[in-house]
């Protein structure tokens, strides 16, 4: 959704992938998020994955991998998830 706003970063061995929900209103504090679910994530990969885990959920999420991108869906957000993308 265009209510997300995502980064990249890379450390080590790791990518970690932000992404901040920003479906409430232009207002601050930020209120009144709405949860955007099952959201699928396509990223072109130089390096072969080993692993992916959604940090805010403590979950490890099951990826696949076709040529030199990596596809798998966040089941949730709600203000604020990083994953971390082993290499």
């Amino acid at each position: 959704p265009s209510s997300i706003d995502v980064n990249l970063r890379k450390k080590g061995n790791s990518i970690f992938l932000y992404l901040i929900n920003f479906t409430s209103d232009m207002r601050r504090p930020i209120q009144d998020i709405i949860p955007c679910r099952n959201i699928k994530i396509n990223l072109l990969m130089e390096e072969k994955v080993k692993s992916i885990k959604a940090l805010w959920l403590e979950k490890n999420l099951e990826f696949t991998t076709k040529g030199n991108s990596i596809s798998f869906v966040l089941p949730v957000i709600e203000e604020y998830e990083v994953m971390e993308i082993k290499i």
